[in-house]
């Protein structure tokens, strides 16, 4: 698919399969308990929508977390996992190296957001706050310690930079990168109120 344009749709769910390219927009959308699945490359960019998934985007995990290209999230809400208790996670990927998936696989290389209210008033007992990335390691090597990521034979390429403008959570925790530490140095956060 290319240049994909949903706007003021209600649904459960968008979910895309590898081949979607070009523009990718979500527009005056709500999506529910299963929000926005996404894979594929180009600008993704979701903008006046409020979304109830796990995650704000997740990048489909058995396409290996790929998307080529940009991501914009503006003037958005978020409520994960529709309001049940969570520890919310913003962008879900998921490849630890180790899988040939056909072709190279990377995280968006620079996403935007400017302007989201995360509503993450329900969190589990010692929540500290969310985190913008799940960690792509996260069950590798079949729950076998993974070797260096220098030397794992299908690289994952880390997104380049974050920048984050005008986010607001309910909680009023602050937000975290990732719990993986290689990410947390590879990646650059632009966090401003």
């Amino acid at each position: 698919c290319k240049n994909i344009l949903l706007e003021d749709c209600t649904l459960s769910r968008m979910d895309t399969h590898m081949g979607v390219s070009g523009g990718y927009t979500i527009r005056r959308c709500t999506l529910g308990h299963m929000g926005l699945n996404a894979i594929g490359r180009g600008l993704l960019t979701v903008e006046d929508s409020t979304l109830y998934g796990p995650g704000l985007i997740h990048f489909r995990t058995d396409y290996g977390s790929t998307w080529d290209g940009d991501v914009v999230v503006r003037n958005c809400r978020w409520i994960p996992a529709c309001g049940e208790v969570a520890w919310p996670y913003m962008f879900h990927v998921r490849n630890d190296g180790m899988h040939d998936f056909g072709y190279p696989c990377s995280m968006p290389r620079e996403i935007l957001v400017d302007g989201l209210f995360v509503d993450d008033s329900n969190h589990p007992d010692g929540y500290t706050g969310l985190y913008f990335f799940t960690d792509p390691d996260q069950a590798g090597a079949g729950g076998g310690e993974l070797p260096p990521a220098e030397q794992r034979p299908f690289p994952y390429k880390p997104c380049r930079k974050l920048t984050v403008r005008g986010l607001v959570t309910a909680s009023g925790k602050p937000p975290q990168l990732s719990p993986n530490s290689e990410l947390q140095r590879q990646i650059r956060l632009e966090l401003s109120p």
